[in-house]
């Protein structure tokens, strides 16, 4: 059979006129082939979407490739037919994000784009030399940038010491440092001096961390976005600082984060300001440092009220807890001379206040309330406020309380919530902060300590106003307008992590107090409570209108138990070791999985 098939096909190539035929028949196959697809072509164009024009159909190619960093699959759109392909292609902006990760595609990305702006975005933290090699390629074009954002190590430098032309097209600028503890060194990036040859005339996004900072740039100008993380000792003067600030009258977002003008730890109060800038714009501050570095800043600049703040401050050695700098500026927040509806929908209507140590607070401050937990949660505050102090004196956490609450215009405030496990404030404390506050509807606290003296406070009757001579008796008091007490408008309570063995029957005094004086409590939460039971319960469904308990009955006694049942399951065979094969004091026992 093999021979026959062999004779077959010497009989085929002996024959000239056979391998003409074959040739003819397949350049008329092509011919067809070519003639179906021109008119595949021409029925393709009937079609509703080729009557696109092409810079429409190159938009929407564009949305389709976002977001980019996550896959390729959009480059098929130029796979799809002749005219697609065509309008791909001659549109460089499609190809302006080279994808390092795919070295290839990163080069051939390059080549399309022509001259459209780039938008450089890479992780050089693991890249692979054929990864670098691209990246390199792409530095070559660093000056016809829209967008550059970095991340690296130090080594970083190499790539941007050559970048040195003006970048015209330049809108956002990122340079990031990666450190671990594994670094040598704490060396900050170097930018070039004459980095960009000092003209980016459309930057408006300046993103540098761990990086040194010239500040007498003029990249800088212009700026809406301004973000500086730990340029170590590239640190401004306060003046240096104010004039660049003035130089951005468009800035929304300040974002400082140990990059402020040193003040000496000694210092115990700050000089008035000689100079004081407007920044109208601004929506977002964001500082990290000391209380009088961000006092110092805050002094000097004059921004709306509407602001967001977020500070992350620490007392110094001449401040110890003592944190009234502030006053100035967080006194202004929010607040309005006006009484229009506007002013009011932006007031302060919530206010989260947690104390988990013996020396740090947080403020947490919001525009919007809602009865729902998770809605308060969600939201954003429009003032953040972590503030810490290394002395621990007695009654400093109480002042520090004060002074910042004291300061916060709350007259709007609608909901209070408070989780301080172990409270050491005075009732009164609680009392002269809120207790007057016209529209307080709602308190939260969680902690057994905060919880009794939260109960003392809302117990608190006001004194009675002078009597009236000529009735001889004090009509307010007569008819127990809500006024008499604490907290007038109080109708919702939530308590949580209340231990109430010793507190039941003072809680019960306080909820019949306020029904008497007619400021009743007609929602109560009650959840993760231990020593409640079923009776006492009841007791407290008799006064308030509407009880939500979580039914869990809770006992010290039984936790006791069941820590003891715990503990005896790793009795007798290891010997109470509940790691019998390694000795938890011998150093050279590896904890670290193989990586």
């Amino acid at each position: 059979m093999a021979e026959t098939v062999a004779g077959l096909h010497d009989n085929m190539n002996a024959n000239p006129q056979s391998s003409l035929s074959f040739s003819q028949i397949d350049a008329e196959i092509l011919q067809h082939e070519e003639a179906v697809r021109q008119l595949k072509s021409r029925r393709n164009t009937l079609a509703p979407i080729s009557q696109l024009p092409p810079e429409m159909l190159s938009r929407i190619f564009l949305f389709v490739s976002y977001p980019r960093e996550r896959s390729l699959l959009w480059i098929n759109v130029s796979h799809v037919s002749q005219h697609w392909r065509a309008v791909a292609l001659g549109f460089p902006a499609l190809w302006s994000s080279p994808p390092f990760m795919t070295p290839t595609w990163a080069h051939e990305m390059l080549k399309r784009s022509k001259m459209a702006p780039l938008s450089i975005v890479a992780d050089l933290t693991y890249m692979t030399p054929k990864m670098l090699v691209a990246f390199d390629d792409a530095m070559r074009h660093v000056d016809r940038s829209a967008e550059l954002s970095l991340t690296g190590n130090k080594l970083m430098e190499k790539y941007l010491i050559n970048a040195t032309k003006r970048a015209p097209f330049l809108n956002k600028l990122c340079i990031s440092q990666i450190h671990t503890h594994y670094d040598a060194t704490d060396d900050r990036i170097a930018l070039p001096c004459n980095f960009f040859d000092g003209q980016a005339p459309r930057l408006r996004h300046l993103d540098l961390s761990r990086c040194q900072v010239h500040w007498d740039t003029s990249l800088m100008q212009n700026l809406t976005y301004l973000r500086i993380v730990e340029p170590g000792g590239c640190r401004p003067t306060i003046s240096q600082l104010v004039d660049l600030l003035e130089q951005m009258p468009y800035l929304e977002t300040l974002h400082l984060e140990h990059a402020l003008p040193i003040v000496s730890e000694t210092t115990k109060t700050l000089p008035s300001p000689s100079h004081i800038i407007s920044l109208p714009r601004l929506s977002r501050v964001h500082l990290v440092s000391n209380v009088l570095e961000a006092a110092n800043l805050l002094d000097h600049i004059d921004f709306p009220s509407t602001a967001t703040m977020q500070l992350t401050l620490d007392g110094t050695k001449g401040t110890g807890s003592d944190f009234s700098s502030l006053i100035p500026t967080i006194s202004k927040s929010r607040s309005f001379t006006s009484d229009n509806a506007k002013s009011k929908g932006v007031a302060f209507k919530a206010m989260n206040l947690t104390i988990p140590y013996h020396n740090s607070i947080r403020f947490s401050v919001y525009t919007v309330t809602n009865n729902r937990t998770s809605s308060l949660q969600v939201a954003a505050p429009a003032l953040e406020m972590h503030v810490s102090w290394r002395s621990d004196s007695p009654g400093a956490k109480e002042q520090v309380v004060r002074t910042i609450c004291q300061a916060l215009p709350l007259a709007q405030l609608r909901v209070l919530r408070v989780f301080d496990p172990d409270c050491e404030f005075k009732h009164t404390t609680w009392v002269d902060l809120f207790g007057s506050l016209p529209k307080l509807h709602k308190i939260e606290f969680t902690g057994s300590g905060i919880s009794k003296v939260f109960t003392q406070a809302l117990s608190e009757i006001k004194p009675p106003p002078p009597m009236d001579v000529d009735q001889g008796y004090n009509l307010r008091r007569k008819k127990h307008i809500p006024d008499s007490v604490y907290f007038p408008r109080l109708r919702s309570l939530v308590c949580s992590g209340t231990d109430f063995a010793d507190l039941i029957d003072m809680f019960l005094d306080m909820l019949m107090v306020r029904a008497e004086c007619g400021t009743e409590v007609q929602d109560l939460k009650l959840s993760d409570c231990a020593h409640l039971y079923e009776k006492e319960v009841e007791l407290i469904e008799e006064v308030v209108v509407e009880v939500d308990w979580d039914s869990i009955v809770q006992d010290s006694e039984a936790y006791d138990s069941d820590d003891d049942r715990f503990s005896d399951s790793f009795d007798d065979e290891y010997e109470h070791n509940v790691f019998p094969f390694f000795d938890l004091y011998d150093d050279d026992v590896d904890w670290y999985s193989p990586f």
